[in-house]
């Protein structure tokens, strides 16, 4: 069966991922590979689909041309257009080949003649919508690889409220990361300039891109511009900016700005809930490695225990490091009692179950204070699946009680799917 024209639209698009040119464009249109994998997969295309595909080849960055500024460019609109249509009825990869070509070769057009250029395929007859949009939609991603400020403009001035472009979103959302790792604040003014005609422009994905551009180099700034959003993606989007804080000055500036820009124009609860996920995101933003120095941002901050709970159980979701046990012995002395358990669990689950063999030493030689007996918990419900008898002689440790109990179920659960059978003695040698 020959493929469809949007089908081998799509792999020809695929194609251009692959050939070895060009390699700034091709790093744009890697981008928006995710989008063309769900579109290709609507129409059960796999990325290694059989169609056969040309070996394309094009000039060398250093040898390319600028387009010609006489072009026609009506004749070229239909020129394309026609190539396009004859996939169905041709096989030949030179004809996808010169597909190809043509297709690469507008990364030369100035944005005017790519604006005139969708112009004409737009109100061209003879091409149903669906493949319209698709050969727009594809010139659009090769215009932002060029610019993408002004691909942006030509995304907005191609929109058609009656049917959106072909990967519209996935090519605003490139060509605005583009666009912000140069000129975040840039990038953030275009939002603010077409989001109240084009609210699609608004959504949290683009935010958060010029957000964490800007929150680079000025974090403060970036919190500041969080009152302008939608109150149910602030919390979010605040936790990334912190994520994302490269030093302790940066985390102070963002918890300054919070406290100045919020305190007035939200409740206690909410308030509440958005230092939460800040601190958090500043927990996560912490090199867990330089034990010493997070350690001592921590301590000399007057954060209460309370809030430096907080903060590290974002750091707790990290992997594990050298300076776990370390970690879990610091927690010991400064956290809330009452947070204790729960921070020790979750670093010390994720510890064994990546390092079994180093979390249990720390067990063996640690000393016996509140972290403890979490510590022996997570350690048993992560050890039982590869050594259950070990997980038994810990859980032996634990003081008698509903804990110790609890532990040594499980292990008996996980010892009967081993050793059928054998759950019932277990039960009884432990008097369960």
């Amino acid at each position: 069966m020959k493929p469809s024209i949007i089908t081998t639209l799509i792999i020809i698009l695929f194609g251009l991922f692959t050939v070895q040119v060009n390699h700034r464009h091709l790093s744009r249109l890697r981008l928006i590979e995710v989008s063309l994998n769900k579109t290709a997969a609507g129409l059960g295309i796999s990325r290694n689909s059989p169609t056969s595909m040309p070996k394309a080849s094009y000039s060398s960055r250093s040898r390319q041309r600028h387009a010609d500024p006489e072009v026609d460019i009506r004749q070229l609109a239909n020129n394309l257009i026609e190539m396009v249509k004859m996939i169905p009825e041709s096989e030949s990869p030179k004809d996808r080949g010169e597909l190809m070509n043509s297709l690469a070769t507008l990364s030369e057009f100035s944005p005017s003649q790519i604006k005139s250029l969708l112009s004409e395929i737009h109100k061209s007859d003879g091409i149903d919508d669906e493949l319209r949009k698709s050969v727009m939609g594809i010139v659009l991603i090769l215009a932002s690889d060029q610019n993408p400020r002004a691909g942006l403009d030509l995304v907005i001035s191609s929109h058609d409220p009656n049917g959106s472009l072909m990967w519209e979103d996935a090519i605003i959302n490139n060509a605005l990361r583009s666009f912000a790792n140069s000129d975040p604040a840039g990038a953030l003014k275009w939002i603010e300039d077409n989001r109240e005609v084009h609210p699609e422009v608004g959504q949290k994905e683009n935010l958060e891109i010029a957000l964490l551009g800007i929150a680079r180099e000025q974090p403060g700034t970036a919190i500041q511009w969080l009152k302008n959003i939608d109150p149910s993606d602030r919390d979010d989007l605040a936790a990334k900016i912190a994520k994302n804080a490269l030093s302790n000055e940066q985390r102070m500036a963002i918890l300054e700005e919070i406290n100045s820009s919020f305190v007035t124009s939200l409740d206690t609860t909410e308030m509440g809930k958005l230092k939460e996920s800040v601190m958090a995101g500043l927990g996560a933003s912490l090199d867990p490695d330089d034990f010493e120095g997070s350690t001592a941002w921590l301590e000399n901050s007057d954060f209460s225990p309370e809030e430096i709970s907080t903060i590290t159980s974002g750091l707790a979701l990290k992997n594990p490091c050298a300076n776990t046990g370390e970690w879990i012995s610091w927690m010991v002395s400064h956290l809330p009692d009452e947070a204790l358990p729960n921070q020790v669990t979750k670093s010390f689950s994720t510890w064994t179950n990546n390092d079994y063999k180093t979390a249990g030493e720390w067990l063996e030689s640690a000393t016996d204070n509140a972290a403890k007996v979490p510590a022996i918990s997570a350690y048993v419900s992560q050890i039982v699946f590869v050594k259950p008898q070990t997980a038994e002689k810990w859980a032996l440790q634990l003081p008698e009680g509903p804990i110790r109990n609890s532990a040594l179920k499980r292990i008996a659960s996980v010892m009967e799917s081993i050793y059928p059978g054998s759950e019932d003695a277990f039960k009884q040698r432990h008097g369960l």
